[in-house]
């Protein structure tokens, strides 16, 4: 479950941690509602994400028309979340070994991409200015994933997002419960 990007923005909104705003849904129907609903207010790019996906290879972005036409090739059942594009103005990774003893946490990377394709990342991350939001973060949903039972090596993705007042805030893209290059 931890691998599933709709458990862990499940998980997140339960805990109060932000992250992008969307439907998580099964079904073609369902797909297609989810699409039409958030063409009413973002018809430019809209991003859909197949819930056990990595590397971005489940990844669609497009406007509304552009989706539709390449739905019946993309989806072929399961569940995909449905959410607008959005651009971050850079995107981390956090790490965090759960141990029987407690947390450690290891650091936070900054993802490389080139032609939106991921490449790498740099260590450590040059966004010192978010790194007390994203450790918090990622120590609070590492705490939580613990309570279950869970131990191993648990990285996050965050997006960070730049307000027209200049603030900054993270949202949470997903978990992934095995080794990274971090790791």
């Amino acid at each position: 479950r931890l691998n599933d990007k709709g458990f862990c923005k499940n998980l997140a909104v339960d805990l109060g941690i932000p992250t992008v705003p969307g439907w998580l849904v099964e079904g073609r129907s369902e797909v297609e509602k989810a699409l039409a609903d958030l063409s009413q207010t973002t018809p430019d790019r809209i991003m859909l994400r197949k819930v056990q996906s990595g590397g971005g290879l489940g990844n669609l972005a497009g406007s509304y028309a552009e989706l539709l036409f390449l739905l019946p090739d993309f989806y072929h059942g399961g569940e995909v979340i449905v959410e607008p594009w959005m651009k971050f103005s850079e995107t981390l990774g956090s790490l965090v070994e759960i141990r029987d003893d407690g947390l450690q946490f290891i650091g936070i990377d900054s993802q490389v991409f080139e032609e939106g394709t991921w490449v790498g990342f740099r260590y450590p991350s040059c966004a010192s200015a978010m790194e007390e939001q994203v450790r918090e973060h990622s120590l609070k949903v590492a705490e939580t994933v613990r309570a279950m039972g869970a131990r191993g090596y648990l990285n996050m993705d965050w997006g960070v997002i730049a307000g027209d007042d200049g603030t900054r805030k993270c949202l949470i893209l997903e978990c992934n419960f095995r080794h990274n290059g971090l790791s």
